[in-house]
């Protein structure tokens, strides 16, 4: 049982391979374009490549990020789209687009000759015109995850504790058993 435990924890505290080179994904809409924007860990995503498909699947327009990391599709007409980056060796992300986001995003309007420059780093005035892949959880939900963490620990060691204990119980109920 110590083993087993031992082991769990190694594994629990260990290092992870699955949150290394975790790629991250940026859209915003500028001048009736999409505009993706990749990188890892902070450095550009250049050279991976990228999908823009219509909600039936198929495909709108392929290419692949240029080395800042950015790429710059058609927006197709009242409809949504699916974003693939493929950046090799696992490390892919999809977002999926709807109309109503990217219409808020034309009627926004914008300039894609600003890109790259200090004016196209300022958000839209409607955070629907843009968005991330990154999921940020809120306090309340990290804080109720942990603590559930917490108590699984607990119960996990409360387990491991009481089964020691009820081998020790039987062992002395033997031997009483033998005596009397």
């Amino acid at each position: 049982m110590k083993r087993l435990v031992l082991l769990l924890l190694v594994w629990l505290l260990g290092p992870s391979t699955g949150l290394a080179h975790r790629l991250s994904v940026d859209w915003r809409v500028a001048d009736g374009r999409l505009i993706i924007t990749a990188n890892t860990e902070g450095t550009a995503a250049a050279g991976a490549d990228v999908t823009v498909a219509a909600e039936d699947g198929s495909a709108v327009q392929t290419g692949v990020l240029d080395e800042s990391g950015r790429f710059s599709a058609a927006i197709p007409a009242d409809a949504g789209v699916t974003v693939t980056v493929n950046a090799g060796l696992g490390h892919r992300r999809s977002l999926t687009l709807s109309a109503e986001q990217l219409r808020a995003g034309r009627t926004l309007g914008g300039d894609l000759a600003t890109a790259g420059t200090a004016a196209s780093n300022r958000p839209p005035a409607d955070p629907s015109a843009s968005g991330t892949s990154e999921t940020v959880f809120s306090v309340p939900v990290r804080v109720g995850t942990g603590l559930a963490l917490l108590f699984a620990l607990a119960a996990l060691w409360m387990s491991y504790r009481n089964s020691r204990r009820l081998t020790t119980l039987e062992r002395q109920m033997e031997g009483h058993a033998r005596r009397g």
